[in-house]
């Protein structure tokens, strides 16, 4: 009888996200990374060394459960904690408690903040598979038998767990794949069900990534088109019209040049006015590059989002 397959989606902390946001304060102590015990590679970004002291940007929707700072570490507010122990999920630890140092912008903080605390992700004995995974290149072989880091990854297509190596955290860090935040389907459910915020879960086989676009056939001209796309599904009210009307007449130039610097042209024509353009090119570059944008991705209301 075939056992079922164990399905795991991506914590994502990258592009995409619109919630709050949390940079270490001025006098942050900064560690060593952590090392492999094998081959003493780095598998991760250096240490925050306590006191966990940062500041604090809220989002439009208020304080959220998952923070992510610039570090492999997670902020969770005392809600998500409390959620995280009832339920039984494992694969955190850590849990030190973080002071808020700045709060901005103050229109946002309407109440005070909850408590948040520090998290690690576990670092598990599950192997991400570099050729199910479709990494470009392909990783180095021999590869470290503990840490499993090869070359540095350009592309992939999904990210698949080896079956038999993942020993059942909910949460975790699978080598061969450095900064990917993996957790299990019990998480996800466990997020949904209590409405955890800022938690942007995304299949695994759909976790495609490209940092190099520009090596791909007719980059230029794939990220006009898709940029074209992106704004005539924003024109629905029709108040784009004129934004639409110009980039259509401007295709056959992009077709036969496809350098021809079609943005600038069109911040000439209108003056510099062409937020709506500047957001179609964003969110198209990352529905080029990372498939499940426009799938997963909850954008805010509002004017422009650009960051």
């Amino acid at each position: 009888m075939k056992r079922p397959s164990v399905r795991f989606h991506v914590l994502h902390n990258g592009p995409g996200l619109f919630g709050c946001d949390a940079i270490q304060a001025d006098d942050a102590v900064i560690g060593e990374p952590p090392r492999c015990e094998a081959c003493g590679h780095p598998v991760g970004m250096r240490a925050w060394l306590p006191p966990v002291r940062v500041n604090f940007e809220v989002c439009r929707d208020g304080y959220c459960d998952f923070v992510f700072p610039p570090v492999n570490d997670i902020l969770v507010s005392s809600r998500f904690k409390q959620i995280y122990e009832s339920e039984g999920l494992t694969g955190l630890s850590g849990f030190d408690p973080v002071e808020i140092v700045k709060i901005k912008p103050k229109r946002r903080a309407k109440e005070p903040p909850p408590a948040y605390f520090r998290v690690f992700v576990a670092r598990s004995q599950a192997v991400v598979d570099p050729e199910a995974s479709g990494f470009d290149p392909p990783a180095d072989k021999p590869v470290c038998p503990v840490c499993r880091i090869g070359s540095n990854r350009k592309r992939w297509k999904k990210l698949v767990i080896q079956p038999g190596t993942w020993s059942g955290e909910d949460v975790f860090f699978p080598r061969g794949c450095t900064g990917d935040i993996i957790v299990s389907e019990r998480f996800k459910m466990v997020c949904e069900a209590h409405g955890v915020t800022n938690a942007l879960l995304i299949p695994v086989e759909e976790y495609g990534y490209d940092f190099y676009p520009h090596e791909t056939k007719d980059w230029d001209i794939r990220k006009y088109e898709e940029t074209l796309a992106v704004l005539r599904t924003m024109n629905r009210a029709g108040r784009l019209d004129d934004y639409v009307e110009a980039m259509e007449e401007m295709r056959k130039y992009v077709l036969a040049d496809p350098k021809f610097d079609w943005l600038e042209e069109l911040r000439e024509r209108f003056e510099g006015k062409i937020d709506p353009i500047g957001d179609a090119a964003h969110d198209a570059y990352y529905n080029l590059i990372a498939p499940w944008y426009a799938k997963y991705v909850r954008k805010p209301k509002g004017p422009s989002r650009r960051t």
